[in-house]
């Protein structure tokens, strides 16, 4: 945890004059302080527009799971604003990076475009960042990291046209890698008719019974859907303790996590208090605790969140 002005004179810095674990450090350790409640996400909001352009993709890659988190929790009427914001910023950097690997880069530049890519679609909703992620996907030669991206991109606006597309490459996927990238991207799929048949396909034999779980837990994370799919774990919970392995019961409750108000905390607590999980209790008690962690992170992201980009000029071209 860093004072006003520790952090001030850290933000000043440039990033060669500070090691690109250290960088990480920096934000990791600022988000968790967000999440602890002991730092504002404003604060953390200005530290992400310092460091997003950096260098390193694990620094950008930690960035962007964190703004992920806060679109996960933002009230709608705030999205567009997130949105722009996210643009505002992301975009210079993926055209300075351009949208196209070159020779001799590393591997490590292609995954800081992905994710730079990735984060300007699904967070950023940019139009044109979805239009470029269906070509991607439609192109088998395309580099692999951007195309992963893509199917993120893609899913996240999924059409049910889109979504029949996801399912059949699923199914007809020429490596396990591909098989999961494909059925695990349908998870944040917003039309509530393809997400519902997401659901059932975990436990009716489409998916894999070792990938089902995980898939399952992922689709609790859907940012729109998250109480369906707990509804829908509810209702067929027999089903899944029954055919998922037992060891697998509590990692596809880790979802649980993004059921973040208060009814759903004292649902989720309750429902497992009657339905007791034979294995990981005390990870179990910690993914409740989370949940209602979450709870108070989600009123701080909409306090302070909302008008900390509201108020931030767009430059958009």
């Amino acid at each position: 945890s860093y004072d006003e002005a520790s952090r001030a004179a850290l933000m000043t810095q440039r990033p060669d004059d500070i090691k690109p674990i250290e960088r990480y450090g920096i934000i990791d350790d600022a988000w968790a302080s967000v999440v602890s409640g002991t730092t504002s996400p404003a604060t953390f909001m200005a530290l992400a527009e310092q460091f997003i352009g950096d260098e390193d993709v694990s620094v950008v890659t930690r960035i962007a799971g964190a703004l992920g988190s806060i679109e996960h929790l933002l009230a709608d009427e705030h999205l567009t604003d997130l949105q722009r914001w996210v643009r505002t910023f992301v975009r210079p950097v993926l055209a300075a990076t351009g949208d196209e690997p070159v020779s001799g880069e590393s591997d490590r530049t292609s995954e800081r475009r992905a994710v730079l890519f990735d984060l300007n679609g699904t967070v950023g909703g940019d139009p044109a960042t979805v239009g470029r992620a269906r070509e991607l996907l439609a192109n088998d030669d395309a580099d692999p990291s951007l195309r992963a991206a893509a199917t993120r991109v893609v899913a996240s606006v999924a059409s049910a046209a889109d979504f029949e597309d996801l399912v059949a490459r699923f199914q007809n996927a020429a490596t396990p890698q591909d098989e999961r990238r494909y059925s695990f991207a349908l998870a944040i799929v917003p039309g509530p008719d393809q997400f519902a048949r997401l659901l059932k396909m975990t436990i009716d034999g489409t998916i894999r019974t070792q990938d089902a779980p995980y898939l399952l837990g992922r689709a609790l994370n859907n940012r729109t859907h998250g109480t369906m799919a707990w509804e829908f774990v509810e209702a067929n919970w027999q089903t899944i303790v029954d055919t998922f392995p037992s060891n697998s019961i509590v990692r596809m409750l880790d979802g649980s996590k993004a059921l973040s108000t208060a009814p759903m905390v004292d649902r989720v607590a309750d429902f497992l208090a009657d339905h007791p999980v034979e294995q990981g209790e005390k990870t179990l008690q910690q993914i409740l605790e989370r949940q209602r962690i979450n709870v108070g992170l989600r009123h701080r992201i909409n306090a302070e969140v909302a008008p900390f980009v509201a108020a931030v000029p767009f430059f958009e071209g």
